[in-house]
């Protein structure tokens, strides 16, 4: 740290705590916001006590962060992407992204570009694919009943060729999804 800071060390447990954080009288932070993993994004509401976005996160390491002036490392990961995708949600790991987005658009607002090294990357990619042709102005998280495949079953227009929704019946057909409610909740 810089000549002047001493060891101003905080730790916390709650979005509110996070943001009510002096970053200027504060030169470490330990944020413990869930026993495991944050929720999903598109879940953070209902967890109680409220968690930090990871937008608020970011916002705030690099506010402490900034103070040291022999410059800083900074590793924000969007773990919960590659979760929504494992467990076939697309909807989760689609908003988790645009949370992650978030996030590095704070990154980029706040640092010099002049003087700041940004890499965004992703240690794998998964079996997503979009299929057939969704009416106009529906939601690809639905494609319901407008998409019939040549054996009379419906089919999601995003899908996955792997994990939970990719399983086939025991005799290898497709499952049926009729009556499946792919446009709420998680899906």
């Amino acid at each position: 740290m810089a000549a002047g800071h001493g060891n101003r060390s905080r730790t916390i447990s709650t979005g509110a705590q996070l943001n009510a954080l002096n970053a200027s009288q504060t030169d470490f932070v330990l944020g413990l916001f869930a026993p495991s993993h944050l929720s999903f994004d598109l879940l953070r509401a209902n967890h109680t006590p409220k968690q930090p976005t990871i937008h608020e996160m970011t916002k705030k390491a690099i506010e402490i962060l900034q103070k040291n002036e022999d410059g800083f490392f900074l590793m924000i990961e969007g773990g919960r992407i590659d979760h929504g995708h494992h467990d076939n949600h697309a909807k989760l790991a689609f908003h988790d992204t645009v949370a992650f987005d978030a996030a590095v658009e704070v990154a980029l607002e706040m640092l010099p570009d002049n003087d700041t090294l940004f890499v965004v990357t992703s240690d794998h990619s998964h079996t997503i694919r979009i299929g057939g042709w969704p009416g106009r102005g529906e939601s690809i998280l639905k494609g319901q009943g407008v998409n019939m495949g040549s054996d009379g079953l419906p089919f999601l227009t995003l899908s996955y060729a792997n994990g939970p929704s990719a399983a086939n019946n025991a005799n290898g057909s497709r499952r049926n999804l009729t009556g499946l409610a792919t446009g709420t909740g998680i899906w």
